[in-house]
């Protein structure tokens, strides 16, 4: 699902980039409704008062849910919040959200797995240094674009932090900030350290997660190489380093 989402979003991008704010977001509620950690765009589009965009997304996702009602009915989108509640593989190395990472960190994962961990921190614990991350990605970009708008690093931060604060959104996902994060790296480029982080992680093949005998420092750091390059990438379009 991974390409034919970002060709969607990259579609939603290109009409913002034209002036084309319903379309955009008409285009990224279909793709929210699908994907929910897309809807990181309504709280984005409300704080620029972008209110054509905020209805083309609710529009959008309606339209996308009723084509799914008339297709499966409600008994499908019965099984797909039972699938989701069930899911016990978030730490798997593909995953490249924060979750993830603390997952695979500071929690022991379930038995086969390659990751030992740095600590065995209990659930809420785990929560709160999530929440707590979200809210530091939040500041981050509000101290970055609440003076200067960037449109094209805008949109490239919103689809990066959504995948970092969502609780699973697995590394094939990246393709879907490639226009935005290119084009903000075209004009801006990035420190050359950041840039290497990046290209890195995500450069380390998925098979590497299969392998047995990770230390608990080689999970901290080459276990959670698809998260530093995610967190890589939204460092760079909000100018860290």
């Amino acid at each position: 699902s991974g390409w034919p989402l970002a060709l969607v979003v990259s579609l939603a991008w290109l009409a913002a980039r034209h002036n084309r704010p319903g379309t955009a977001g008409t285009f990224m509620g279909i793709c929210a409704a699908t994907k929910v950690f897309l809807f990181l765009f309504l709280p984005y589009w409300v704080w620029r008062r972008n209110w054509r965009a905020v209805s083309g997304c609710l529009g959008g996702a309606t339209l996308a849910y009723a084509a799914g009602l008339l297709v499966e009915g409600p008994a499908g989108y019965v099984r797909w919040q039972h699938l989701l509640g069930s899911v016990t593989w978030g730490w798997m190395g593909a995953n490249a959200t924060l979750q993830g990472m603390l997952a695979r960190t500071l929690t022991a994962t379930p038995t086969p797995s390659p990751f030992l961990p740095l600590a065995n921190l209990p659930s809420p614990v785990l929560t709160a240094l999530w929440a707590l991350g979200a809210m530091g990605l939040a500041a981050i970009f509000l101290r970055r674009f609440r003076m200067t708008a960037d449109a094209d690093a805008e949109w490239a931060a919103v689809l990066i932090g959504a995948t970092l604060i969502s609780p699973m959104a697995w590394c094939y996902y990246w393709p879907m900030a490639a226009g935005p994060l290119a084009a903000t790296y075209a004009r801006r480029g990035a420190p050359r350290w950041l840039t290497t982080v990046m290209l890195l992680g995500a450069c380390v093949p998925f098979t590497a997660f299969l392998l047995p005998g990770f230390t608990p420092l080689g999970t901290a750091v080459a276990g959670n190489a698809y998260f530093w390059a995610t967190l890589g990438a939204f460092a760079i379009v909000t100018r860290l380093g």
